[in-house]
This record gives structure tokens, sequence and C-alpha cells, in this order.
């Protein structure tokens, strides 16, 4: 008699333990939130992007308060060095790479913009006398 107890409340035991595995958890789960963005971003290079770069800096710094934007206007040149020496995050460029430097690139250059100089001429002698 003690054994079939044993056999019945082992047999009990086992159907308990599989049953609580087949329950929903029906409680509400958390939302998952955004994640912010932090750390730094730095450029370095061409003066010509200068208004540009600091405006675009600047709307990307209020739009991520944990992000660091800092923009060192040293030159063309001196922003591909930069980038290629891990000094800087973005080089920045007013002029196409030279072989050379594609070459020693880090990463691959990626155009932004074409800049576009007001050109001015001269009127010829003719037109400026009239």
């Amino acid at each position: 008699m003690k054994k079939l107890i044993a056999i019945v409340l082992a047999i009990a035991c086992a159907a308990a333990l599989m049953l609580t595995g087949c329950g929903n958890n029906n409680a509400p789960q958390p939302e998952p939130q955004p994640t912010e963005l932090t750390g730094s971003v730095s450029t370095d290079g061409s003066t010509s992007m200068q208004k540009v770069i600091n405006t675009l800096g600047e709307a990307f710094m209020n739009e991520n308060k944990g992000i660091t934007f800092t923009y060192n206007p040293t030159g063309s040149g001196s922003g591909i060095k930069a980038v290629q020496e891990g000094r800087c995050d973005i080089g920045l460029s007013s002029r196409e790479l030279k072989a050379e430097e594609k070459t020693d690139a880090p990463a691959e250059a990626a155009p932004v913009a074409e800049e576009a100089a007001p050109a001015a001429e001269a009127a010829p002698a003719e037109e400026a006398k009239a």
C-alpha cells in the first residue's frame, strides 16, 4: 500500500510540474525606452565649410543632448590627415581627395555637396566704355 501511495504521489508531482509550465504570464510588460545617444563627434578640416558644419553640429547636439560635437577649422589637407591619424572622427575637405590620400584613408570619402564659388568676369573693353 505504501508503494502505491508513493507512486501516485510521484505521478501527481510530475504532472503538477509539467502543468506549471503551461501557464500564461499576463502581467503587463514595460514599454521599451528609447536609448539616448551619448559620446562625442569630432571633426577637423575645411574652413570653407565652417558655417555649415557649425550649424549642423549645433542642430545635432540640440536633438541629442548626450552628444558633444566639436569642429576644428584647420583646412582640407589637415582634416584629411587628422582622420587618417585617428585624431578626429570626420575629416572635412572642400576638394577631391588626392590619389595618395585615397590609399592612406581609413574609410571612404563621402561627398556631401559641391562647392559653388561665384565667378566674376571682367566686361570687355568696348562695353566698359559705353
